[in-house]
């Protein structure tokens, strides 16, 4: 849960205030456009930028006659105003995964169609969100909850009852990590790279870099910082690729938006001081891997193999 902010605190103390808690809810379904939808009789614009104007000093001076600002609020998702109700946790006896029941009154049909392509579209996210109608510039909300949809009801009068539902935890694996004598645990050409960034472009998953040596290339899966933070440039930690091209030296890296690297996003973005690692690592020409013991060994890649080909045997003690 988000650490609620000193604003909102002092907001809560308040005996009374001319301004309000508004709930908005986020609706993603697969290859549609976000529904973005708020319990309000009016539309809410959140996060907004633009909206405050800051001077250093006590007086400004001007040279023209015409000052232009950049308006009253806007760059985020605008919140149509909706009825909808939002309830507690339901919690049964049955063991059934507990829900969140969600009515929504959707009578200018701007959900139900969505809802009736997908066939009800299970499995979509939800998104809950609590923020101040006195500061909505701030970019992270009062609260933050990510739900997805198990089970839906459309009636004749227009009313959509959602049932919300966290993860099924009966889904998961368990234990987590198994021993499997033929079968590779990891993504094939999934490599490593420890780094210290050098710009203040931000590294993300499924971006592209590429290093200024050798041109060797990768597409980011991952990244994870362990220190300092990218807006400062002074980051550093490890990126998870998927080597497309050759194994990265001490080099510097740039970052590139395509997986043609024709698009420059910003150069010298990292550097990296040695050799790219990892349970695979392969960087051959080979683009497919079953994942098998005996794949792995046509490859000769067989010493990084994922797997425990002696699970099952007695060993060379008896």
């Amino acid at each position: 849960m988000l650490p609620i902010s000193s604003n909102a605190i002092i907001e809560k103390n308040k005996i009374n205030s001319s301004e309000k808690w508004l709930l908005l809810l986020e609706i993603n379904y697969e290859g549609e456009s976000p529904i973005y939808i708020c319990l309000n009789n009016e539309s809410v614009v959140w996060p907004q930028t633009g909206s405050t104007v800051t001077f250093g000093g006590d007086s400004v001076t001007f040279d023209g006659d015409t000052v232009t600002f950049g308006g009253g609020g806007s760059g985020g998702n605008t919140y149509l105003p909706a009825i909808f109700n939002l309830s507690g946790i339901v919690e049964t006896k049955d063991g059934e995964v507990p829900s969140i029941p969600l009515t929504i009154f959707d009578l200018n049909r701007t959900l139900i169609p969505v809802i009736e392509s997908y066939d009800g579209g299970i499995g979509a996210e939800v998104i809950i969100r609590v923020v101040h109608s006195a500061y909505l510039s701030n970019v992270t909300p009062e609260y933050e909850e990510s739900t997805e949809i198990i089970d839906v009801n459309i009636d004749d009068s227009a009313r959509i009852t959602f049932k919300l539902g966290a993860e099924n935890l009966q889904n998961r694996r368990c234990p987590q990590q198994r021993f499997l004598k033929n079968n590779c645990r990891v993504t094939f050409k999934k490599a490593s790279l420890s780094f210290t960034s050098g710009g203040t472009e931000e590294i993300s998953a499924d971006q592209y870099i590429q290093g200024d040596t050798s041109g060797h290339q990768a597409k980011v899966i991952g990244v994870k910082l362990t220190s300092g933070s990218f807006a400062g440039g002074d980051a550093a930690g490890t990126l998870i690729i998927l080597t497309i091209n050759g194994s990265f030296q001490a080099e510097n890296l740039s970052l590139y938006s395509d997986s043609g690297f024709s698009t420059l996003v910003q150069s010298n973005i990292a550097t990296i001081s040695g050799a790219s690692s990892g349970r695979c690592g392969y960087t051959g020409s080979e683009t497919s891997c079953n994942r098998s013991l005996a794949r792995c060994e046509e490859l000769l890649n067989q010493l990084r193999f994922g797997g425990f080909p002696g699970v099952g045997t007695t060993g060379i003690l008896k």
